[in-house]
């Protein structure tokens, strides 16, 4: 292959019976051992010398001298190392491409081992540790809230009314039945007692009274031995086997009492409401506001209750012949 000579007359070329001349004169890739001796018997009898030719390809002295020793562990990577071997082989008038041939055929490509990153530990990267305590935190957090959440749930369930309990205590009417302890009944309150009655100024019953004699105007009231009616709920005996009822016209606190004192009833008679007492030795009733409380004696209607505070036997009594 006609290669430049160099310093050989123009036109030399590698026939065959000069390829030992070649091989001794470094004129061929191919007569050399090695590509490394190639370079250096061609740059020796061209009388060059490796700062010489590092000027020329721009490529360090050392780089040079490892690819002639073939010291390829000296070089850069291996697209590099190509390089050089491309420029360097151009720099001594041989052929690039077949120098990388040839450098690929001597020094094939493996595959590199990658070494661990220096100062890397993954046991103890800190940034790991931290993502799993952060995780366990988490997770001890989200348990402990549900477990505190079921405790106060269950305490207060069991300090609690229940439900069906309370339903009971709302929805229940009726009387307690035996003895409860109660106190002094309050004063009735301003609006439940009964107005002054109106006097119409210059209205006069007689000739020449003075207007404050004039008759007060009263509203008319339901007549004696009017049969009861029963406007609202009946605490006590039922109206049938009642011997004395008491109903209110108007909300009215009535409390009946034994002889020693203890309470058998106590409420709050709404409008229409009434008690009936089955039983009279003994018993008494107060109320707030007699006016508003009228007696029924064998359902017929008496009159209004007497007084606050009157014995039931003697409001039966009233009716008898």
């Amino acid at each position: 292959m006609p290669v430049d000579a160099g310093l050989m007359t123009p036109g030399f070329d590698l026939s065959p019976g000069r390829a030992a001349d070649a091989a001794r004169a470094g004129d061929s890739l191919e007569g050399a051992e090695s590509l490394g001796a190639a370079f250096r018997i061609r740059r020796e009898a061209r009388g060059q010398d490796v700062e010489h030719l590092s000027l020329a390809t721009r490529i360090r002295p050392q780089y040079l001298a490892a690819i002639e020793a073939m010291r390829l562990d000296e070089l850069p990577s291996r697209p590099f190392a190509i390089g050089y071997v491309r420029a360097y082989a151009s720099a001594l008038g041989l052929d690039p491409e077949e120098a990388a041939q040839r450098y690929k055929l001597e020094a094939p490509e493996r595959d590199p081992v990658r070494a661990a990153p220096v100062g890397v530990d993954p046991e103890r990267d800190p940034s790991f540790r931290m993502v799993i305590i952060l995780g366990v935190l988490v997770i001890a957090a989200i348990v402990a809230w549900n477990i505190a959440r079921h405790v106060m749930n269950r305490g207060a369930s069991a300090h609690g009314t229940p439900p069906a309990a309370q339903a009971r205590m709302v929805n229940s009417s009726k009387p307690p039945t035996g003895p409860v302890s109660l106190g002094a009944p309050l004063p009735p309150p301003t609006e439940s007692t009964t107005p002054e009655p109106y006097v119409t100024p210059g209205l006069n019953t007689t000739p020449g009274a003075p207007a404050s004699a004039a008759a007060p105007i009263t509203t008319p009231a339901a007549a004696v031995g009017t049969p009861f009616d029963a406007k609202g709920p009946i605490y006590g005996a039922p109206a049938a086997s009642a011997l004395v009822i008491l109903q209110a016209s108007k909300p009215t606190s009535v409390v009946v009492r034994g002889a020693d004192g203890a309470v058998y009833f106590a409420h709050q008679l709404e409008t229409g409401e009434a008690y009936g007492a089955s039983t009279l030795q003994g018993l008494s009733v107060e109320v707030s506001n007699p006016a508003t409380i009228s007696v029924f004696v064998g359902r017929a209607l008496k009159g209004p209750l007497p007084a606050a505070t009157a014995s039931l036997s003697s409001l039966a009594g009233v009716a008898k012949p």
